[in-house]
């Protein structure tokens, strides 16, 4: 018993609870598809992906698909109201769904899912070190309070049930980023142009790449962006397909979960909407703050300014309440700053249950347009990363020249 209550004491047993805790709650609602069906229902967002590679496979432009004939049952749906809007570098995903049978491709594209949240909670533990630390104890809490958080919030787990490509764009982007800003330009480039094929989420991050002059950064990016675009280009032509993507991203945002209103829709554009106030495209918003911050970019703590542009991008871009799995580096961001603070690390998870929580959790209960309270949330969290990554960048600045002068 006294062996028991020194272990409770040290709290080591918390990381044999809570990481498995965290990752069964995402094989629950994840992969068995508990509170939206079961398995049955899930990865039905992929067979777009499918039909895609089935178009490909064939020859023929997935924007613009003219081939009809018998298909699996599990596609019908799919095929009726067929609304393909993804970049071309999304092409070898999608080849790959459709070179294998539909129960095949559902398995997939849960194992890629899965292994980019891994990867995720993973990497999130390394950005979440701090290196000046020598503490062993604080160096060791990340790797299980970190992961957990990533594996185990609701957003997670319904990308890998819907068989989206949120965490497979988010993984591609926090490694590209990472390594960009560390000299590995090939690799970070190659990367960064596999997150494009969610652009929406990438585009700021790699404005701001643009804006530091990581032009090799950004040459391998677009040297990986037409490579992994060969066969749409093949198919359609070089222009031909951009032409044809534009056209299709055009029809895509008039579908029943793209249109201003819809709970699938995330984003301040979407919270004016439901005010009254139809606003235009807010992304060039994003772009001025995006703008902004870099001009002042030297008051800000270098690990911050990913999740910051990714929180910029889903809130004054085109998004969908799914897309808020790409707000894994906050966990990081946020661990860095408020860990050793009680008060603030609650309300930092409360912040981020908030943001988390899934639609069909609060629709049952309250009215469709309180939904929007997480883009109020997720504000209210950016600001205050910000201003911390400011006062921290601040404290660093002052403290170096005392430290300077203690070493004289």
């Amino acid at each position: 018993m006294s062996a028991f209550r020194k272990r409770l004491a040290s709290r080591s047993f918390l990381p044999w609870v809570i990481l498995p805790c965290a990752a069964g709650l995402m094989v629950a609602l994840g992969i068995l598809g508990v509170g939206h069906g079961g398995p049955s229902s899930a990865n039905l967002d992929i067979r777009w992906l499918y039909l895609a590679g089935m178009y490909w496979h064939r020859g023929i432009s997935a924007y613009a698909p003219t081939f009809s004939g018998p298909v699996d049952p599990w596609l019908r749906e799919a095929v009726a109201r067929y609304d393909f809007a993804y970049p071309p570098q999304i092409a070898p995903l999608c080849l790959l769904l459709a070179a294998c049978s539909p129960a095949c491709a559902r398995g997939l594209m849960t194992a890629l899912n899965i292994g980019s949240a891994l990867i995720l909670a993973a990497f999130s533990v390394r950005l979440a070190r701090e290196p000046e630390r020598r503490d062993a104890v604080l160096r060791a809490t990340p790797a299980w309070v970190v992961p957990a958080l990533v594996l185990g919030n609701p957003s997670t787990a319904f990308v890998i049930w819907a068989g989206q490509t949120t965490l497979i764009a988010t993984a591609a982007l926090v490694l590209g980023w990472y390594y960009s800003r560390r000299g590995r330009c090939l690799v970070g480039g190659l990367l960064l142009a596999v997150s494009t094929i969610k652009p929406q989420l990438s585009v700021l991050a790699i404005l701001w790449l643009a804006l530091e002059r990581r032009w090799l950064v950004l040459g391998a990016a677009v040297v990986g962006i037409l490579t992994l675009a060969a066969v749409p280009m093949i198919v359609s032509g070089p222009l031909n397909v951009l032409s044809e993507w534009a056209a299709a991203a055009r029809a895509y945002v008039g579908g029943p979960y793209n249109v201003l209103g819809s709970r699938m829709v995330f984003g301040w554009r979407n919270v004016l909407y439901l005010a009254g106030v139809d606003a235009p495209n807010l992304l060039p918003v994003g772009i001025l703050l995006c703008g902004v911050l870099w001009h002042f970019r030297s008051n800000l703590a270098d690990q911050d300014v990913l999740p910051i542009l990714v929180s910029l991008a889903l809130l004054f871009g085109f998004t969908h309440s799914y897309d808020i799995a790409a707000l894994a580096p906050w966990v990081p961001a946020f661990w860095r700053h408020v860990h050793t603070r009680a008060t603030a690390s609650l309300l930092a998870l409360s912040l981020m249950v908030l943001v988390t929580l899934p639609n069909s959790l609060l629709e049952p209960y309250v009215h469709p347009s309180l939904l929007q309270v997480r883009v109020l949330a997720l504000s209210v969290a950016l600001c205050w990363l910000v201003a911390m990554s400011w006062k921290k960048r601040g404290h660093e600045h002052r403290t170096a020249p005392e430290q300077a002068l203690s070493e004289v």
